[in-house]
């Protein structure tokens, strides 16, 4: 059996472009779940009363990160500035292997400080990708 060329996503990073300012302190960076709206063409000649389709347009997805809560941290600041604004930013995942995400987005959501009593002081934030994100593998 060949040894296998998986790597670990411990080093993940999602920056802005602008400047470009890191988000400090993620604990999870979520995928990029790229899906196409299939569009229903079935019609009374559809062979054998079977549905049918054709592709639709295609969405981007959202992208959820969890973290630390760093009130000082830029990144994080960034995200709270970026939701009121209410407009689309850029926004790049760096994978440790060099491959990354580039996507422009619009900060849907931000949960605060999260406080259990027996755990983490945290906070998520969710990003709603607007155009077509582009994978560059690295190489």
């Amino acid at each position: 059996m060949a040894e296998s060329t998986a790597e670990a996503a411990y080093g993940a990073t999602l920056e802005y472009d602008t400047g470009p300012v890191q988000v400090g302190e993620l604990t999870s960076i979520g995928p990029i779940s790229i899906s196409v709206d299939p569009i229903d063409v079935t019609s009374h000649d559809s062979d054998d009363a079977y549905r049918e389709f054709v592709a639709g347009l295609i969405d981007g997805g959202e992208l959820t990160v969890e973290g630390n809560h760093i009130a000082a941290d830029t990144g994080q600041q960034g995200i709270l500035t970026h939701l009121n604004a209410r407009d689309s930013r850029a926004l790049t995942i760096d994978y440790p292997d060099g491959s990354s995400w580039g996507f422009n987005a619009l900060c849907t959501a931000y949960s605060a400080a999260d406080a259990p009593v027996d755990g983490k002081l945290g906070f998520s934030a969710t990003f709603k990708i607007t155009g077509k994100p582009v994978f560059d593998d690295g190489s």
